[in-house]
């Protein structure tokens, strides 16, 4: 099981002008590289101790072949906007698109899903890793009516990664004499938490 992205994000959650002010760096622009790499990183950190996506991308998620007895596949990296379709190996070399009509997608729940319909059944696969690939977009939607258009991230969630911006950005090394540092600040973790997601094969 893993993931890969086919069209990254255009953009990320917090903006350079946000973690400027955060970290109190508002007047001058020679942190500004800095600051765009550690953005990068909170976001990527943040996405990973979640499980979600937060900036509108596509997605490929691959499992090893469908469940057997089980009929439903989670799919990560949530929350979803456009699921693109199902795929899969019936021989080493060739790849086949799963009718839409055997499948429901769910998105009510916290955890997207690919749901067998009705009296459907899963594909046959090969015994090969990754037969089984499904491709979306994911992300919070932005709001098409904010001007300029930004993401919907939810505020919690931008808050923790600025607050892993501004920690980066005051400690600079792992190690730091007479603290202890983690990789994620206590509190960015408490606001992402609530957010947080295994991804499983039911």
């Amino acid at each position: 099981m893993g993931t890969r992205i086919i069209v990254p994000p255009a953009s990320y959650p917090v903006s350079i002008y946000e973690a400027k002010k955060h970290v109190n760096a508002f007047d001058f622009d020679d942190d500004d590289e800095l600051l765009n790499l550690y953005i990068r990183a909170a976001t990527l950190n943040a996405e990973n101790f979640t499980g979600r996506a937060f900036i509108d991308q596509v997605v490929d998620f691959y499992v090893d072949g469908f469940p057997s007895g089980q009929n439903y596949i989670e799919l990560s990296k949530p929350p979803l906007i456009e699921f693109g379709g199902v795929f899969y190996s019936e021989s080493a070399d060739a790849e086949s698109e799963w009718d839409a009509s055997s499948y429901l997608i769910d998105t009510a729940s916290q955890k997207a899903r690919v749901i067998l319909g009705g009296s459907s059944s899963w594909p046959m696969t090969t015994t090969v890793p990754n037969s089984v690939r499904m491709r979306y977009r994911a992300g919070y939607v932005a709001d098409a009516e904010a001007s300029p258009l930004v993401a919907a991230v939810p505020d919690d969630i931008k808050a923790a990664i600025l607050l892993s911006v501004g920690t980066l950005y005051a400690q600079r090394e792992t190690i730091v004499i007479g603290q202890a540092v983690s990789a994620l600040p206590w509190s960015a973790e408490q606001m992402l938490r609530p957010y947080r997601i295994h991804t499983a094969i039911g």
